[in-house]
């Protein structure tokens, strides 16, 4: 984190008197933020629908906040990719079982990390804690634009056929 924090602080002090000095710059930051803001807020309603049971609020506003971060941000990227794809990798398409496996992975690591902490290794748990979630919002924000691609390809699959079908009669 700190090695995070002296990359951040080393060129956000003059960006933001850059941005604020400017208006189109204003502009822009504001329209890159608004999702990315709206994301969040959706994490925190469905945390505060959960908040009794805490952790479970936790997980789920980060899952929520994650899959939509991905979807809004990562999924022009993919869908860029997925056009410039060959059509024989198109048709095989691309297996999401490692990626699904990374994602449970660390739900299992972050279920573990508890365990740590009940037989009281905080060290231990927090490091787990930290990798896992880390792992966990990062895997959800790539899984949850692959998820949505298969999604549009299989509708527009069946949709072809249908007008196949159609144009056949």
């Amino acid at each position: 984190m700190r090695i995070f924090n002296k990359f951040y602080y080393s060129f956000s002090q003059t960006l933001a008197e850059w941005i604020s000095a400017s208006e189109p710059a204003k502009t822009l930051t504001r329209w890159g933020l608004s999702p990315l803001l709206w994301c969040l807020h959706l994490g925190q309603d469905a945390f505060h629908v959960l908040q009794p049971r805490y952790e479970l609020g936790i997980l789920t506003a980060g899952l929520i906040s994650s899959s939509l971060l991905g979807l809004l941000y990562t999924s022009p990227i993919m869908a860029v990719g997925a056009i410039k794809m060959d059509d024989r990798r198109r048709r095989s398409g691309i297996s999401l079982k490692p990626l699904a496996l990374v994602w449970v992975g660390s739900l299992v690591a972050l279920g573990f990390s508890y365990i740590f902490l009940y037989f009281g290794l905080v060290g231990i748990a927090e490091f787990i804690a930290m990798v896992s979630t880390g792992t966990l919002v990062l895997s959800t924000m790539i899984i949850s634009p692959l998820l949505l691609l298969r999604l549009v390809r299989m509708v527009l699959s069946r949709v072809r056929v249908s007008r196949e079908a159609k144009s056949e009669k």
